[in-house]
C-alpha cells in the first residue's frame, strides 16, 4: 500500500481527486475541492482492493460523490468531512464508515449500498435528499445524528460542534475505534471532537 498525504487539490476538470485501486493504502490529511468528479473512490475493475483507511480529509464541491467507501473489503473511512457535493458519502463492500461529516450534499447525505456495511456515529446536515439512505438494508446503521448541527460556523467551514449542540457527546462509544479518541462522557457525533 501507500500514503497520500497532506495534498491539496483545486479544480481538478473531469477526474477525481483520489483513486485507491489497490491494498492496505492511506489517504489522510488532504484537502479536494471544485471537481469534476468523486473526491475520492476505491474501486479496481479487474481486482478487489483490501483494507484501505481514508481519514482526515475535506472533500468540497465535487459534482459527483464526495467519499466513495467501497468496492472491496475491510475499508475504513472515518473523520472525513464532505461538503457542497452531489451525495455526501457511498458505502460498499464491508466498509466501516464512522465519524465522518456531511453538510449540505445536494442528494442524500449516506447511501449505503452493501448489507455488511457498519454506517455509525456520522453527522449529517442534509436539507435535499434522505440523509441516509439505508438502500442495502444494513442492519449495522446507528447514532447517526441528523438534527441541527449546531456548527460554530459552516458558511466559514468551520464545522467544530458550538456549545449546547446536541452533537455534543450525542454518539456512542465503538469497541475497537472510540477507546482514548473522545473527551466527555460519549463521542461527539461527525468528524470533530
Amino acid at each position: 500500500g501507500y500514503v497520500a498525504n497532506w495534498n491539496s487539490v483545486d479544480g481538478q476538470p473531469g477526474a477525481h481527486c483520489f483513486y485507491v485501486a489497490g491494498d492496505n493504502s492511506t489517504v489522510e490529511n488532504n484537502y479536494c475541492t471544485d471537481v469534476n468528479g468523486l473526491g475520492l473512490q476505491i474501486y479496481h475493475s479487474s481486482a478487489t482492493p483490501i483494507n484501505n483507511t481514508v481519514r482526515y480529509n475535506v472533500f468540497k464541491n465535487t459534482t459527483k460523490t464526495g467519499l466513495l467507501c467501497g468496492y472491496g473489503s475491510g475499508h475504513k473511512c472515518y473523520n472525513n468531512i464532505m461538503v457542497d457535493n452531489s451525495t455526501g458519502l457511498a458505502v460498499r463492500g464491508n466498509s466501516q464508515v464512522y465519524n465522518n461529516t456531511i453538510y449540505s450534499p445536494s442528494g442524500d447525505g449516506i447511501v449505503i449500498n452493501d448489507a455488511s456495511a457498519s454506517v455509525r456515529n456520522n453527522l449529517i446536515d442534509s436539507e435535499s435528499g434522505t440523509a441516509v439512505n439505508n438502500a442495502a438494508s444494513a442492519s449495522d446503521v446507528a447514532n447517526n445524528y441528523t438534527g441541527a448541527p449546531g456548527f460554530i460556523n459552516a458558511g466559514s467551514d468551520n464545522f467544530n460542534l458550538d456549545t449546547g449542540s446536541g452533537a455534543i457527546d450525542g454518539c456512542v462509544a465503538i469497541t475497537g475505534f472510540s477507546e482514548g479518541r473522545y473527551v466527555g462522557s460519549a463521542p461527539d457525533c461527525g468528524a470533530l471532537e
